[in-house]
């Protein structure tokens, strides 16, 4: 839904959108999109890969899964920590980004370090693609935190300086619902909150698989 939502923002047919979209919420991942597909995405196999997520911890070492079955844990054991008891929750103590933003507020050290590392993590994915997509024609901000967080925003966005991005302060921090763009006039490409519906996005892609046709996914979250 972000894709088709942004696309008409933009004033960019589907097939000819080339961005980057960030969902971040319990769940995370960033999508490059050119040509309106998905041509890269931060989730593997399973969504253990990639961001810091709720309870996920994202890209890691390989050789921790080792490490911790050396030290005694079963491989069942092991999948419960990466995917249940990781990200968020083991940084910060809660999986909840909307606790995590007022722990943050409140100076908690825990929060702010989670706030940091997602963000880092972010911009450097966003930074990859930036180089798979060439001249994107926007960042696009979407799910829990990104939708709600200015700080967050402000945070990841202050990673790609290099790439000519940077959001207005006033449009970033203002209590806005809907598609908005945050960025400077001067920025070298929109950065754009996009509220994700993922209850209309599984109802049209249903729709379409009802009908016969193959729904374009990513164009719908």
């Amino acid at each position: 839904m972000a894709c088709g939502d942004a696309a008409g923002f933009l004033g960019i047919p589907v097939p000819s959108l080339d961005v980057i979209v960030a969902h971040v919420g319990n769940g995370a991942s960033v999508t490059a999109v050119r040509g309106g597909l998905s041509v890269d995405t931060s989730m593997g196999m399973t969504p253990l890969e990639g961001l810091v997520k709720g309870t996920r911890s994202g890209d890691l070492d390989p050789s921790i899964v080792l490490l911790l079955q050396r030290s005694g844990a079963t491989a069942d054991e092991v999948d419960d920590i990466l995917n249940h008891r990781s990200g968020l929750l083991a940084l910060a103590g809660t999986s909840d980004t909307r606790e995590v933003g007022e722990l943050v507020d409140r100076g908690d050290p825990g929060a702010v370090l989670a706030l940091e590392m997602a963000a880092y993590r972010l911009a450097k994915y966003i930074g990859a693609y930036a180089m798979v997509i060439r001249q994107p024609h926007a960042l696009v901000f979407t799910g829990g935190l990104d939708e709600n967080s200015h700080l967050f925003r402000a945070k990841v966005v202050s990673w790609l300086i290099p790439l000519g991005l940077a959001t207005a302060d006033d449009r970033n921090s203002a209590a806005l619902s809907g598609i908005r763009d945050v960025s400077t006039d001067d920025s070298s490409f929109p950065v754009i909150v996009v509220p994700s519906d993922e209850e209309r996005a599984i109802a049209e892609s249903t729709a379409s698989l009802l009908n016969g046709q193959l729904p374009n996914f990513l164009c719908r979250f």
